[in-house]
């Protein structure tokens, strides 16, 4: 029998039932804060746990051979961090150890090499993608039906996928080449100096004309200067962001970061 009421709860939102629930932590499986500290901050996601905890993501999952998927070790996560039967930590073993095995890098020294939690992130994001993005669920379909419509999203790429948008303005005919780049973790920069500094700021940082030099212009075939501006087109649901705290020269940056409340990001950062 399945300890976790999960198909009785397709009018609630989870987060809603488990709102009143003893947190259930992650246990550190040796070097493991990487995953702990994403699994956590996914699990606040209403709109993806929903999906995963009331089965949806069955509808979805691709066929295949392999007795498990990411999704499935996921969901279980899940389970464990919304509903923790009075445990106060769970120790997230399979899907550390599925995980590694799918990717390798994660594999050598597992118990002591230091990881990256976006490049984590990034692949953990784009294997619960490949499984999910061809599924036959009325979640995905168009107005009659039509799978074409979303065939290539998935449940990750209508929360987690923005768009920015490089703009290279050629100085000399004034020529603007447009290329647009859909992302699900935004990289920023942090400003030059001690700080501390605004998220704010760091976003204008990133939307800040950059002078080009020896830049081929495709209309006037002529060498020259030219300004580049990255812009986000579309802000996704849920925006992840990546602060970039070293240096082109290796050097850690340490400059505290101010998030704010409220993020207004339709104020000169889109166009």
């Amino acid at each position: 029998m399945n300890p976790y009421p999960i198909r009785t709860l397709t009018n609630l939102h989870i987060a809603e039932v488990t709102s009143n629930e003893i947190p259930c932590g992650l246990d550190n499986l040796g070097n493991t804060c990487y995953i702990s500290c994403i699994l956590q901050a996914l699990k606040t996601i209403p709109l993806l746990v929903d999906y995963f905890l009331l089965g949806r993501h069955m509808d979805d999952l691709i066929p295949d051979s392999q007795s498990t998927s990411m999704s499935e070790e996921f969901t279980n996560v899940l389970r464990h961090l919304c509903f923790p039967n009075a445990s106060s930590s769970f120790a997230p073993t399979s899907f550390r150890d599925y995980f590694q095995q799918r990717y390798s890098q994660f594999l050598h020294n597992a118990q002591i090499s230091q990881h990256d939690c976006v490049e984590f992130t990034s692949l953990l994001l784009s294997g619960l993608h490949e499984e999910l993005k061809f599924g036959s669920s009325p979640y995905r379909r168009g107005p009659g039906g039509d799978r074409s419509v979303h065939a290539d999203h998935s449940i990750i790429s209508d929360v987690f996928d923005g768009q920015t948008q490089s703009t290279i303005t050629c100085q000399q005919c004034q020529h603007k080449s447009v290329t647009s780049h859909v992302f699900q973790i935004l990289m920023l920069e942090i400003p030059p100096g001690d700080g501390p500094f605004t998220l704010k700021k760091c976003l204008e940082l990133y939307s800040n004309p950059e002078e080009m030099n020896d830049v081929l212009c495709s209309r006037c075939n002529k060498r020259g200067n030219s300004t580049k501006r990255m812009t986000i087109t579309i802000i996704p649901p849920v925006l992840v962001i990546q602060l970039k705290r070293f240096g082109r020269n290796g050097s850690k940056i340490n400059s505290n970061i101010i998030l704010p409340e409220k993020l207004d990001l339709l104020v000169g950062l889109v166009p």
